[in-house]
């Protein structure tokens, strides 16, 4: 009697975590990319916004209500965590609790991939604007909060024009003239590590970004 074969193994599936990372398109594009490899993912959105989750539309993925220095996932249970411009919005005195939380989520070996902000080097930082860390920082931070490996993949410039982040909703018009205020204000080598400039009535910034791996 011949005995039936075995059905093939199932593929491993791969968990990622958007952090937040506003309106999700970073947790969308790597599910889209690794599937077409043929790996079997599980895409977890998380955000700290109860409205923003009832309005965002992300195609298969699972959405969660959370802080971020709370996640809702299971330690030890997620592949990579995306955090895009979140870790600078967070105070500094808070930003080490949060990266200690995507390390706790992750598997050993996982990893939690950053793009964001990177300050000018030297005693004057962004900080009047926002809690941006410099190169040596942001190294700083994720070492302390346990990451084995920290490497820095890329550099890149990305300009906006500030009446956006009314746009999408990221701040009010209030909290939008005083930032304005701070930037406009800020020390000259910041404005030009920034360029910090206002054209026909309005501020433009064009601002480094840094995208760094940190290796559990």
């Amino acid at each position: 009697m011949e005995s039936a074969a075995a059905p093939p193994a199932r593929k491993q599936e791969l968990v990622i975590v958007d952090a937040a990372s506003d309106p999700g398109i970073i947790g969308l594009e790597m599910t889209k990319r690794l599937k077409m490899k043929g790996k079997r993912v599980e895409n977890h959105f998380v955000s700290t916004s109860r409205k923003h989750l009832t309005e965002i539309h992300l195609r298969g993925a699972k959405k969660f209500f959370s802080t971020l220095t709370k996640m809702p996932e299971a330690t030890g249970s997620v592949d990579v965590v995306f955090a895009r411009f979140r870790v600078k919005d967070v105070p500094k005195r808070r930003q080490p609790a949060l990266l200690r939380e995507f390390r706790r989520v992750l598997k050993p070996g996982g990893a939690l991939v950053v793009a964001d902000m990177v300050s000018p080097k030297g005693p004057v930082i962004f900080s009047k604007v926002s809690n941006i860390p410099t190169e040596q920082e942001w190294t700083a931070l994720l070492r302390g909060a346990g990451f084995s490996k920290v490497s820095k993949t890329a550099v890149y410039s990305s300009p906006v024009d500030t009446r956006a982040w009314i746009a999408s909703g990221q701040i009010t018009g209030k909290q939008l003239e005083a930032m304005h205020e701070n930037m406009l204000g800020a020390p000259r080598r910041v404005k030009k590590a920034f360029r910090i400039r206002e054209e026909k009535g309005r501020v433009k910034i064009t601002y480094p970004v840094m995208i760094l791996r940190a290796v559990k």
